[in-house]
């Protein structure tokens, strides 16, 4: 319910800036043309208002892209993983799954490794933004510390889910990696 009430404020806020110029462009021509320029008008300040949701959700989707290869390039000791890159990016905070999956298609594009790399199994594309956001949310999870323990999250991840527990486990070499960065830290 809160996430509904967060989107309202938010499209509330977007409609009340975006459309009062146009509303006071069409009051001038209403009392001229009756109603069907008002409803031709109306509709195109209604799409240049999606137009605009759409160009603000791409921009988010390239600053955490951007922001995570950043993290990767500059300090590959600490980002060993990409996932923890997309965490530090604030991918948690992108609105659509389909801007997740987006973020991680250009990791790879760009020469990195896939954030879910080897978790297909145990975290569905589907469930990609609302894993971002339990791994970050988590107490245990420490990102900025300890690499890779966000695989403790993906082996509980179906149970969670209800979903059936998976045959394929995660890349043994993965969870070596991960468990060495525990030692040494």
């Amino acid at each position: 319910m809160r996430r509904f009430a967060d989107l309202f404020k938010e499209w509330w806020g977007e409609m009340s800036g975006a459309l009062s110029v146009p509303f006071s462009f069409l009051a001038l021509f209403n009392i001229a043309s009756q109603r069907l320029l008002f409803g031709i008008l109306a509709y195109l300040a209604l799409w240049g208002l999606v137009i605009a949701q759409y160009i603000e959700r791409a921009r988010a989707t390239e600053r955490c892209v951007n922001k995570a290869c950043k993290l990767l390039e500059e300090s590959p000791a600490k980002y060993e993983f990409s996932f923890n890159a997309i965490c530090d990016a604030r991918a948690h905070e992108l609105r659509s799954n389909k801007q997740i999956i987006t973020v991680c298609d250009e990791l790879k594009k760009y020469g990195h490794h896939h954030p879910f790399e080897s978790l297909e199994s145990r975290v569905p594309k589907k469930d990609w933004l609302e894993f971002v956001r339990h791994a970050v949310r988590r107490p245990k999870i420490r990102i900025d510390q300890i690499h890779g323990d966000y695989f403790d999250l993906a082996h509980e991840w179906p149970k969670m889910k209800g979903y059936p527990e998976p045959i394929e486990p995660i890349k043994g070499q993965l969870i070596v990696i991960a468990e060495m960065n525990r030692i040494l830290d």
